[in-house]
């Protein structure tokens, strides 16, 4: 059988087995598992223990590495960037730079498979300069959802003092077959501008997006300035772009900001975030709430007391089966704790605190991640008005991947686990 013959289904079981265990051990392999009968049976074998693995590494010990991309030029140091994966890309798009005031509108990417970085240029109209922004695949992760962020409305000549800033609420599709920017024009009960949101997609065509925060310039305010902070729910179906405002009932969380939120068997969690960011730590949350998605009802949920993170906002997290990792943040106003990582088991609710060694990047906060084949990878971030642009990963398995790398672009559709922006 020569090269051209050659098919998927023509390789050995042990073969097959072999390339599966580099695949994300419960979003990739599940594309995987679509090829053929045979290769669902084999996948169901293999993700079982390759999830074991990196769960277990991520409970008990993982380690930061810098993620080298050789001969090529990462995006320029920012922060509030957005950052998502599809198939072997990762793309980034805007984000704020402190030393030239500016907001970015550009998209990036990252080949995971020759690790280069390339800027992109898609043709279209694309979103207004802006960071904190949801961006998300859907429609078989053939498109990229921008929706909400904020801009600095000031002038590079007139630096960072004097801010106001502009707040949206719209929504630009990337298509990444033709890549070319078109705005989403979308009707229903549309939320208003914001920012500091969390969102999750909840099947291929539904996005979830809940609270978040933007400020009102006018005399109500001693400076000028009334901020205003939500707890309210949207979906937005984005096969007829129409929002609905969801009236959830129960023990809703209070209104906030910069919250940590994950999709997992038919609920959404949600941890921490800040209620009034001028009172710092004193409006800050530790606590769990957990939205049924069949009642659309929260439960307030009490979890275990040791290990439990400090009250936080802006931070990270990536989910792994029945594990979340929540991972640094704001712990107090102006106190980053990038190191600080807890590990939530959302079947008994009880926190863990994996061992962390490596070459742990600098504390920071506003940096993006996004899960790859061994683990978190994250790039940028902020601390004070320094602004990073490089990479690294959270490696969660306990020895180097090999060099032989698989292209899974072609069967493999990788959703962003939770949003991560931030």
């Amino acid at each position: 059988m020569n090269e051209a013959q050659l098919s998927l289904d023509s390789l050995p079981d042990e073969l097959i087995c072999h390339i599966v265990d580099f695949f994300h051990p419960e979003f990739e392999t599940h594309s995987l598992s679509c090829v053929s009968r045979r290769f669902q049976a084999l996948v169901q074998d293999v993700r079982p223990k390759t999830q074991t693995v990196c769960e277990a590494a991520l409970r008990s010990s993982v380690c930061w590495e810098p993620y080298m991309h050789p001969g090529t030029t990462p995006p320029r140091a920012r922060w509030s960037h957005s950052m998502t994966r599809v198939g072997d890309n990762v793309f980034v798009f805007g984000g704020a730079s402190h030393g030239a005031s500016l907001f970015y509108n550009d998209l990036h990417r990252l080949d995971l498979v020759t690790h280069a970085w390339s800027r992109l240029a898609p043709s279209g109209t694309p979103p207004h300069p802006r960071g904190f922004a949801t961006l998300l695949p859907f429609q078989r992760c053939q498109k990229l959802l921008v929706f909400g962020g904020q801009f600095n409305r000031t002038t590079p000549e007139a630096g960072w003092t004097a801010t106001q800033w502009e707040f949206f609420n719209d929504c630009t599709v990337l298509d990444l077959v033709t890549m070319t920017w078109q705005p989403l024009v979308t009707s229903g009960d549309v939320p208003p501008p914001r920012v500091g949101h969390r969102a999750v997609m909840l099947d291929d065509d539904v996005l979830l997006v809940f609270g978040g925060t933007f400020v009102e310039y006018g005399e109500q305010h001693p400076n000028g300035n009334v901020y205003r902070y939500f707890n309210d729910l949207f979906t937005l179906d984005l096969r007829t772009a129409r929002w609905r405002k969801i009236d959830a009932t129960g023990d809703v969380p209070s209104p906030r900001h910069s919250t940590v939120m994950t999709a997992h068997g038919g609920r959404v969690l949600m941890f921490g975030g800040n209620g009034n960011v001028h009172r710092g730590d004193t409006d800050s949350h530790n606590d769990l709430h957990v939205l049924d998605l069949a009642t659309m009802a929260w439960r307030l949920v009490e979890t275990g007391l040791v290990n439990r993170p400090d009250p936080a906002w802006c931070s990270s997290s990536l989910r792994l089966g029945d594990s979340w990792a929540i991972i640094g943040g704001f712990a107090t106003l102006g106190d980053v704790v990038l190191s600080h990582i807890r590990v939530l088991d959302l079947n008994t609710f009880e926190w863990s605190m994996p061992k962390v060694s490596g070459r742990v990047p600098q504390a920071r906060v506003f940096q993006a991640g996004v899960f790859v084949a061994d683990g978190w990878l994250m790039f940028g971030g902020s601390k004070g008005v320094r602004d990073f642009g490089d990479c690294s990963l959270l490696r969660l398995r306990g020895t180097p991947a090999p060099d032989l790398a698989w292209n899974d672009a072609e069967f493999a559709l990788a959703f962003d686990l939770d949003s991560l922006s931030l």
